[in-house]
């Protein structure tokens, strides 16, 4: 290692030093743009989650690296022991007494078509 890298590498141990937590919330906030501005990108629906993925066409699941549960790209939610039509089924039957079943199935709507 020449002199300059040592140099640059200790100048460099120095600021993160200094920084403190500044770095992991400046890495999060860049990880939050990120995210807004991806064309796929999905966010984990698990409730206070942070993981997201950007994802591709032909792929309908999304297993989050952060929390480790399922996500149905197709349906954009989680719907763990169901397949996408019995979900859907249920929400229809939900929709019809509830406001944000009524809401979930709306989106849902607009995602497949």
């Amino acid at each position: 290692m020449k002199l300059s890298d040592a140099i640059y590498v200790s100048s460099f141990l120095y600021i993160l030093q200094i920084a403190g937590d500044f770095y992991p919330k400046l890495l999060e906030k860049s990880l939050q743009v990120a995210e807004s501005q991806a064309a796929n990108s999905f966010h984990c629906k698990t409730l206070n989650c942070v993981g997201w993925c950007i994802y591709e066409d032909d792929v309908n699941f999304f297993q989050c690296a952060t929390c480790g549960v399922k996500n149905c790209l197709t349906c954009q939610a989680i719907h763990e022991n169901q397949n996408c039509k019995e979900y859907q089924e249920e929400v229809k039957l939900k929709a019809a007494n509830d406001a944000d079943a009524r809401r979930t199935q709306e989106e849902i709507e607009v995602c497949m078509s």
